[in-house]
């Protein structure tokens, strides 16, 4: 089975709201060299401890595993501005003050 037929099947399990085992998901993604582990996000933890505007710690962790998730869902958010629009949305859900830097 080729990694697009694969993806395809997860994308069908998902439509039909078919739940997905996260094991799976991840041996999908890393048939299909999709985004996986934080390393292959367009930005680093340096890039999202800027964009927040906070100090280094837990909340930097969490925003990193929220991107991750993020581009799990749909890799074609794995993009610098695509990411920091989604840290808006973290730092929003988590009561921050997020500085905008373009």
């Amino acid at each position: 089975m080729n990694t697009e037929n694969v993806k395809k099947q997860l994308e069908f399990a998902r439509a039909i709201g078919q739940s997905i085992s996260l094991e799976h998901a991840k041996r999908v993604m890393r048939l299909c060299n999709d985004p996986l582990f934080a390393k292959d996000l367009a930005i680093d933890g340096k890039q999202v401890l800027e964009f927040l505007g906070c100090k280094p710690g837990k909340i930097v962790g969490q925003a990193i595993a929220f991107l991750l998730e993020e581009v799990l869902i749909d890799t074609s958010k794995n993009t610098p501005d695509e990411l920091k629009k989604l840290l808006i949305s973290f730092g929003l859900s988590n009561e921050m003050i997020v500085s905008i830097k373009c």
